[in-house]
């Protein structure tokens, strides 16, 4: 079957049989081409190719189109009343590089908390609960001076540490879309710590299911799927646990059309902190390295919870979580229409479509570039639009040094 497809959405293995140009004006001799690899389908960028024609029966079919960033700018782009919350959100605002350090400390706290809450939950041993309350106060207070420094390290993931890190990096999240939507420090901290624990039933199930490379058995994804209840069982036990913590915990996996675990709650028979625990859940599990995963971008995982709404996810809300982190997180490796690739450094001050970012690479001279700084809504913004994402190890890029993260 042959179709015309977009070459943004083309993949290798793909057998383009009509460029629509002369063999003068496009990058191949010959009008039919393998798509080998992912440097062939750059060569056809850099001829402002931007769609071909694609012969299914002779190579691959093309992946499920993404959202364009048409898509994206009549979702987001032009809200005068997102254009106000963005520069309320950087009043005041301490500087990335000195927020960092503090960002480190915290995180470094959380994780230590992570691990020992893991082993006392597992030798029946008590935690300290105050311990959770006041990590995640020092995490909004993170936020509110500068909400970067804290979501650029939750940007580098470690897959051997994803048990660990998913809890904080769902709690850090959290924090941060409670805050931009306004809400209280009480109600912050209820659902912030709940996201903290959102994943604690699982310290009930063996490691050897958890950390499993290959696909669970029947059995395997029975066992797993107790760990809402779980968690909520272990929390129980305690004092005075909010019963909106208790929600958070118990609905993280439950999903707007009825398709999710442990009770097939639909629409708002969802609590609000249960649909969005969800969004974060998914959000962040799918942008880590798992034993079981490789990660996908920030961008790409964005796109799917988008097109997944409202069917799974409460579409409301997901809009504001992308309003909160921004199309481009910080840490995203992106293209750039005037041929660089570039690190987002800092989130959108105006517009979600530009974020600060820093050059890194020179696609038009195949090599890197010392780093240079550019905030894509000033006066040169208009010479560099983003024009997609790209994975860091495909151009050899340490995401880590261009954020200063050491």
């Amino acid at each position: 079957m042959k179709k015309k497809v977009s070459v943004e959405d083309l993949i290798p293995g793909a057998f383009v049989c009509d460029f629509g140009r002369t063999w003068l004006n496009r990058p191949f001799i010959l009008g039919k081409q393998l798509i080998k690899d992912e440097w062939m389908i750059e060569r056809i960028r850099r001829y402002d190719i931007t769609e071909v024609y694609i012969d299914t029966t002779r190579g691959k079919d093309i992946k499920k189109p993404p959202l364009s960033l048409a898509d994206w700018q009549k979702a987001f782009g032009g809200n005068d009343g997102l254009r106000e919350k963005l520069a309320v959100e950087r009043s005041p605002w301490v500087p990335y590089e000195k927020e960092l350090e503090k960002a480190k400390e915290i995180k470094h706290k959380a994780h230590s908390f992570v691990q020992e809450l893991t082993e006392s939950v597992k030798t029946g041993a008590s935690f300290d609960m105050d311990m959770a309350s006041e990590i995640v106060d020092e995490m909004v207070g993170s936020i509110a001076r500068n909400r970067d420094a804290l979501l650029s390290l939750i940007s580098i993931q470690n897959k051997d540490e994803y048990l660990f890190n998913h809890s904080i990096n769902v709690s850090v999240m959290m924090a941060s879309f409670c805050k931009f939507q306004g809400m209280d420090a009480g109600k912050i901290r209820i659902y912030s710590t709940g996201a903290l624990f959102h994943d604690l039933g699982k310290t009930r199930i063996p490691d050897e299911i958890l950390l499993k490379p290959t696909t669970y058995t029947d059995e395997e994804i029975k066992r797993i799927k107790m760990h809402p209840q779980y968690g909520k069982e272990i929390l129980n036990k305690l004092e005075k646990v909010d019963p909106e913590m208790l929600e958070v915990v118990y609905e993280h996996h439950e999903r707007m059309d009825g398709s999710g675990y442990p009770n097939g709650l639909k629409g708002h028979d969802i609590s609000i902190g249960g649909r969005m625990v969800s969004i974060l859940d998914v959000y962040d599990a799918l942008t880590s390295d798992r034993p079981h995963q490789k990660a996908s971008s920030p961008t790409e995982v964005l796109k799917y919870l988008f097109e997944s709404s409202p069917e799974k996810f409460d579409l409301e809300l997901l809009q504001k979580f992308i309003q909160s982190i921004g199309i481009y997180p910080v840490g995203s490796l992106v293209r750039l229409s005037s041929g660089f690739l570039a690190v987002v450094v800092e989130s959108a001050k105006d517009n979600l479509l530009q974020p600060v970012v820093q050059l890194v690479y020179d696609l038009n001279k195949n090599r890197a570039i010392p780093h240079t700084r550019l905030d894509l809504s000033g006066d040169s913004g208009a010479l560099h639009q983003i024009a997609g994402t790209e994975p860091p190890e495909k151009w050899n890029i340490d995401i880590a040094a261009c954020l200063k993260i050491e």
